[in-house]
């Protein structure tokens, strides 16, 4: 066995779960939308700052999750990422099931969205941590790059994973149909807003 695959196979578990969490917030962004605007009833305005919100938790998380990397290693960050990943679901979960009470529902959704996007920050830190201290500097460049890969493999499957469910499974207002006027068999289309 090649050192390049043994090392893939030590590192798999934190690779799965870069994926997997990068898979939970192309999904979110698929269908985020389409709830805020269909179902909440806020502008695209609304639409814009609940899915920046994320990116801000992110970006204001990823010094914290390095240092936290470095002081207790990056087993304890990623366990700590899962957790927050894990809270972001109950709060969404809370926001849907409080959709009849909008600004209630976007105040849930706007916590679940910080928290995914502080997971993802500890979850990517951690795996690339983890990596790096397994493969050693030699590798360095080969382990960024699987993270990397993994992260992206995670969000187009994210998205793509609504064409899958069945139509009654589906967020309202998204189906397989081509709009009028377009040959294209499979295409994702909105319905229309307003």
């Amino acid at each position: 066995m090649t050192r390049t695959r043994t090392l893939a196979l030590k590192l798999l578990p934190a690779l799965i779960t870069v994926g997997a969490v990068f898979l939970v917030t192309g999904a979110s962004l698929a269908t985020l939308p389409l709830y805020v605007h269909s179902q909440l009833g806020f502008g695209a305005d609304v639409v814009g700052a609940v899915a920046g919100a994320q990116f801000v938790s992110a970006l204001l998380s990823r010094l914290w999750a390095g240092r936290m990397t470095d002081r207790r290693g990056p087993k304890h960050t990623m366990v700590v990422g899962l957790a927050m990943v894990i809270l972001a679901g109950i709060f969404y979960g809370g926001s849907t099931a409080l959709s009849d009470q909008p600004m209630r529902a976007l105040a849930l959704l706007f916590v679940g969205r910080a928290f995914l996007g502080g997971g993802e920050s500890f979850i990517i830190t951690a795996g690339q941590s983890w990596g790096l201290l397994t493969a050693g500097p030699q590798s360095a460049a080969l382990v960024i790059g699987w993270a990397g890969t993994a992260l992206y493999i995670g969000l187009a499957a994210g998205g793509r994973h609504l064409l899958d469910l069945p139509a009654r499974r589906r967020p309202r207002g998204v189906n397989d149909r081509a709009p009028v006027g377009r040959p294209r068999r499979h295409e994702l289309t909105l319905r229309r807003w307003g």
